[in-house]
């Protein structure tokens, strides 16, 4: 029977990066999540979880505070309790204050931590039951394969999360930082080098990269010979910190500073396709005071994610799709969950809103694309901004039919 798991974080970015890391055991865990204290307690004695993973500052009560009060009630009192904060004075504080508290975990972790530490307690848990909690020395048994957590990192710039494709949808990532108004970078790790969106109230103001030709790669821009002899001089700039070619010619007066923001708009958009078909990726949002002047000085529209992701997706090119095929053509596009919601507010255009008309949940690809005669190619781009947006599933055609 899976273990019942109570998340209660106010971030719904983390309560489901938590959500999602453990769903790859999906056979060993239920996850239930509470964004503040009163609910969590609720939850907590409503719900008898084996295991809770409890942020430290919440809306309404401090962690200790929630600790407290569940040792309180018999229901609840031998419940443990994984603390998690990015503090690590608060962690060792409460840890010595409260017996429920049987393992920390340091704000930001990944999903492999997460998972080491949820089962580590509850394997503690059921030792403990069984009588079997102690070693000689009065250790816990499992004690030695007890996972570690990185140092926190300071107030005023940290890592608010990091995960990986491989647990956590890119789409699921934008959504979490645009439903959290974040201010910070994106860094999302492909090859050749990472790919750096800035981030302002929930909106991607800038992509960049520190790999100056990286950035350049299939750029539409024609240098002329005074600004083409000045690109190997202002590269390793760009090195230092991101800060676009584009700028950095810009305020040398070698282009129309007028014009500069468009441009660091397009290659933000081109940059941030790649992207999509980098494969797994690990990726961070760290959050930041203020962003770099280069950022302020060059931000693009305020774009809600989902049209800035559709945007970016429609720069994929065929090249990069066939390198992500699914096969043959005769698989059919069907809804998600909330597929058919979400797609009423993004703005798609008219071969997009052609396509979409023609997915009924029996239509192949292939059936789609003879429909409104266009290529293969193009349903085939069209499908996959879709599937990378998880409006839509890929099912084989065998399945939906019944023949599997």
């Amino acid at each position: 029977m899976p273990s019942k798991i109570l998340a209660i974080d106010d971030s719904l970015t983390l309560r489901k990066f938590i959500a999602n890391s453990l769903a790859k055991n999906a056979s060993d865990y239920v996850v239930i999540t509470a964004k503040d204290g009163a609910e969590g307690l609720s939850l907590a004695k409503g719900e008898l979880p084996e295991l809770i993973l409890l942020d430290y500052i919440l809306p309404d009560f401090k962690g200790d505070e929630v600790c407290a009060r569940l040792l309180s009630d018999p229901a609840t009192a031998d419940t443990p309790v994984v603390l998690m904060s990015s503090n690590s004075a608060q962690i060792k504080k409460a840890e010595s204050e409260y017996r429920n508290i049987r393992k920390s975990i340091a704000k930001p972790f990944t999903p492999e931590l997460l998972s080491a530490t949820v089962k580590y307690v509850l394997r503690e848990r059921a030792a403990k039951a069984d009588g079997e909690g102690s070693g000689a020395n009065g250790t816990p048994a499992a004690a030695a394969i007890a996972p570690s957590a990185p140092e926190a990192g300071g107030a005023a710039e940290r890592t608010v999360f990091s995960g990986s494709t491989a647990y956590f949808s890119l789409s699921d990532a934008l959504r979490g930082v645009e439903d959290e108004a974040l201010t910070g970078v994106l860094q999302l790790d492909i090859k050749p080098s990472p790919v750096l969106a800035y981030v302002r109230q929930g909106h991607i103001a800038l992509v960049t990269t520190r790999d100056a030709k990286a950035y350049l790669a299939n750029t539409s821009f024609v240098f002329d010979d005074a600004q083409a002899a000045m690109l190997e001089t202002l590269m390793p700039l760009q090195g230092e910190n991101g800060a676009p070619l584009f700028h950095l010619l810009g305020a040398r007066g070698l282009i129309d500073q007028a014009i500069v923001p468009e441009i660091c708009f397009e290659h933000s958009i081109r940059l941030f396709s790649r992207v999509w078909t980098g494969g797994q990726i690990t990726f961070a949002f760290r959050s930041l005071p203020e962003l770099p002047d280069f950022v302020t000085a060059n931000a693009g529209p305020p774009l809600a994610m989902d049209e800035w992701s559709i945007e970016t997706l429609r720069f994929v090119g065929e090249e990069a799709l066939t390198a992500h095929a699914w096969g043959d053509f005769t698989g059919i596009p069907v809804y998600t969950r909330r597929g058919y919601e979400r797609i009423q507010h993004i703005p798609l255009n008219d071969d997009e809103i052609a396509f979409v008309s023609q997915v009924n949940g029996t239509n192949t690809l292939a059936e789609i694309v003879e429909l409104l005669g266009i290529p293969i190619e193009a349903g085939q781009q069209i499908l996959f901004s879709m599937l990378a947006l998880e409006i839509f599933d890929y099912w084989p055609a065998a399945a939906l039919r019944g023949q599997v």
